[in-house]
């Protein structure tokens, strides 16, 4: 919690240049398109589609590490994270709205159904999912780079939105990239991964 209170001032100083300053009506519609859930079933189904050219009939391995991921990092933000450190949402933040606020909390979409948000869910699920997709497809730094560049466009769009402070989605994404790593490093150690589980082991290229 002191690291938080330390964060705090910095972050909602963060905060209100995202959200306030440096909006645009133009950019509204971009920001709620990146945050929907719906928006990236596309690329899932992509995913899918590399794990299969990668793995062949053994693609439910890289699926089932793929939905692990997404599992660990939605629960651990969503059920141990936020009711553990309770910090309030900046939309729910009294000092960040009118009529106290000089520049209150922009809503260009609805609100958050829940009052805590740290860390952030969206940023821990595109982080652990995105990440761990990048290291199952030996994907080089340069296309792995487009993975990561989609994740922090999803977490800015968090802050963009209202609905979290940057902290929550730094910390969300350094969470669901902690949670790619060691679920593919315990693949690696168990030889899940190892060439006589795959059909195919040549990285993309």
């Amino acid at each position: 919690m002191s690291m938080l209170f330390i964060l705090d001032p910095v972050d909602k100083v963060v905060f209100t240049w995202i959200n306030y300053d440096f909006s645009h009506p133009w950019l509204d519609p971009i920001m709620i398109f990146l945050s929907s859930k719906w928006t990236f079933i596309p690329a899932y189904v992509f995913i899918l589609y590399l794990y299969f050219n990668r793995f062949g009939k053994r693609i439910w391995i890289p699926v089932l590490l793929t939905v692990a991921a997404f599992g660990l990092a939605d629960s651990v933000s969503s059920r141990v994270l936020k009711p553990l450190t309770q910090r309030t949402r900046p939309v729910f933040e009294e000092s960040m709205n009118a009529p106290i606020a000089e520049k209150p909390v922009r809503l260009p979409h609805e609100k958050p159904g829940s009052r805590y948000g740290f860390v952030s869910s969206h940023s821990a699920n595109m982080f652990a999912v995105l990440g761990i997709a990048t290291m199952l497809l030996g994907l080089t730094s340069g296309r792995s780079m487009v993975f990561y560049v989609v994740a922090v466009a999803v977490a800015y769009s968090r802050v963009y939105l209202g609905v979290h402070y940057p902290g929550d989605v730094v910390f969300g994404g350094l969470l669901g990239y902690t949670i790619a790593r060691l679920l593919y490093a315990l693949a690696q150690n168990r030889g899940w991964l190892s060439e006589r589980n795959t059909e195919a082991v040549v990285p993309l290229q």
